[in-house]
C-alpha cells in the first residue's frame, strides 16, 4: 500500500461506520425488525383492522369482589392453635384485612401479637394469590395459621364466571 492510500483508509472506515449508525437509528427510530404482532398502529384507531371501534377490555378476574372470613390452623409446641381473618377484595386486590388470633398458650399468644403486628403491609394492596407468608416480626407458626385461611378464603371467592 503506498502512502496516499494509506491516509485515505481512516476516512473511509470512518464514513462506514457513521453510515452504519445512522443506518441503526433510522431503523430503531421506524421499528424495522420489530415484531408487528406487538406493534399497534397509531394512526390506525381500528387497530382490529376489521372496520370496528375496539370495545375496552374489562379486565378479568379470578375472584368475585366482596368480603370474605375465614379460620385457619397450625400446630405450635404447644398444641393446635387457630385464627381467624376477615378480608375484603377487589379486583383479586387485598383492599382491607383483619386478623384475630385465638391462642391461650401464653408463648403463642405472645407469637400471635407479633404476627398482628406487621402483617397487614405484607398483604394490603397485593393480590390474594401473590400472598405467601412465612416469617412475620419473628413468628413462623401463625403464618401458617394465617395461611390455611387466605386459601379457605380463596375458595370462597372465586368468580364462577372467570375460574380457570
Amino acid at each position: 500500500m503506498n502512502n496516499e492510500n494509506r491516509s485515505k483508509t481512516p476516512l473511509i472506515v470512518g464514513a462506514l461506520l457513521g453510515i452504519a449508525v445512522i443506518g441503526a437509528l433510522v431503523a430503531w427510530v421506524t421499528g424495522v425488525g420489530k415484531d408487528p404482532a406487538n406493534q399497534q398502529e397509531a394512526s390506525n384507531p381500528n387497530a382490529a383492522g376489521n372496520g370496528t371501534v375496539p370495545t375496552e377490555q374489562v379486565p378479568q378476574t379470578k375472584y368475585a369482589d366482596g368480603s370474605y372470613s375465614a379460620g385457619g390452623s397450625y400446630t405450635s409446641p404447644a398444641g393446635a392453635e387457630t385464627v381467624n381473618v376477615s378480608l375484603t377484595l377487589a379486583g383479586d386486590v387485598i383492599s382491607d384485612i383483619t386478623f384475630s388470633g385465638n391462642a391461650t398458650n401464653p408463648a403463642s399468644v405472645r407469637m400471635q401479637s407479633q404476627f398482628s403486628q406487621g402483617y397487614r403491609e405484607m398483604v394490603v394492596g397485593k393480590s390474594i394469590d401473590e400472598v405467601s407468608l412465612t416469617v412475620v416480626n419473628g413468628s413462623s407458626l401463625t403464618p401458617k395459621g394465617f395461611m390455611d385461611a387466605i386459601v379457605k378464603i380463596q375458595a370462597q371467592a372465586v368468580n364462577p364466571t372467570q375460574a380457570s
